[in-house]
């Protein structure tokens, strides 16, 4: 089934983040909005607009579907997924944040700010270690 995209729902994404086992994509649009696009029914299930001034760096699913962690570059935001749409529960201040990834099972999850990779527990968004690079520079995170 083809799917031509509305610009009224949402502007052209920058980023695509998928959720496997699932049905959705999270989509980042440049005028800063997360929207959960269900690839089944082709439409926009849920959306949140961020505040201008915040800048979407990296989006990523939880394994379940049920949340997606976002770097901004100024902090990490978790939220819930819901049916009526995106509810932020958890934020963490750091800077020049690039990208976050879940890992595989969704226990934890990683940000990369600036030379430095942060690990955190994803049930209680403590952080767990913290990895300095001298003079390196990571762009992306992918877990083995």
């Amino acid at each position: 089934r083809k799917s031509s995209w509305d610009k009224s729902e949402l502007d052209e994404p920058s980023i695509i983040e998928t959720c496997c086992p699932g049905r959705n994509l999270a989509l980042v649009a440049s005028s800063n909005q997360i929207a959960i696009f269900d690839y089944l029914q082709c439409k926009v299930a849920q959306s949140l607009r961020i505040p201008s001034g915040d800048t979407i760096c990296s989006a990523s699913f939880h394994p379940s579907g049920n949340h997606i962690i976002v770097a901004f570059k100024d902090k990490l935001q978790l939220a819930n997924v819901l049916v009526d749409g995106i509810a932020p529960f958890w934020e963490a201040h750091v800077e020049s944040c690039i990208d976050c990834k879940f890992n595989r099972r969704g226990t934890i999850f990683a940000a990369i700010c600036g030379k430095s990779i942060i690990v955190y527990d994803f049930l209680n968004g403590r952080e767990i270690c913290k990895f300095d690079c001298n003079g390196t520079n990571f762009t992306k995170l992918k877990w083995g």
